[in-house]
């Protein structure tokens, strides 16, 4: 017997036990193959959308490590922003202060005053 006999006779046995109150036996097996389609068609639209979270462009793991990125890039953004601001103190100090011209000169160019005694202790090498 083949399958849609069998479905046929099926349901025309549940449409004479009144376990279907649709007027056509038939209409049923429409139905439900169109909701099994139905369901059919949303799976595969859900399956789409799930890999396109998980795995596509702008992922949600995109979405981690590009968090993760801009964590990283604002601290490295606020170490060089207190460095400007450090560089920043000193050109305004230098251009202001001869004070701090004078430590410059002498820490970087080893400069004395005049009138100054320089003295060099030069430690003895251990061998």
């Amino acid at each position: 017997m083949p399958g849609a006999q069998r479905l046929n006779i099926c349901l025309k046995f549940a449409f004479q036990r009144g376990i279907c109150t649709h007027d056509e036996p038939d209409g049923l097996f429409w139905r439900e193959l169109s909701m099994k389609v139905l369901m059919g068609v949303l799976l595969v639209v859900f399956a789409l959308l799930q890999y396109r979270l998980w795995f596509g462009d702008a992922s949600y793991l995109d979405v981690l490590e590009n968090k993760q990125r801009i964590e990283d890039l604002s601290r490295i953004a606020a170490k060089l922003k207190a460095r400007n601001e450090a560089l920043e103190a000193e050109v305004k100090d230098l251009k202001n202060g001869l004070a701090a011209i004078e430590g410059r000169a002498r820490r970087d160019l080893g400069m004395i005053k005049k009138d100054e005694t320089f003295f060099q202790i030069i430690e003895p090498s251990s061998e």
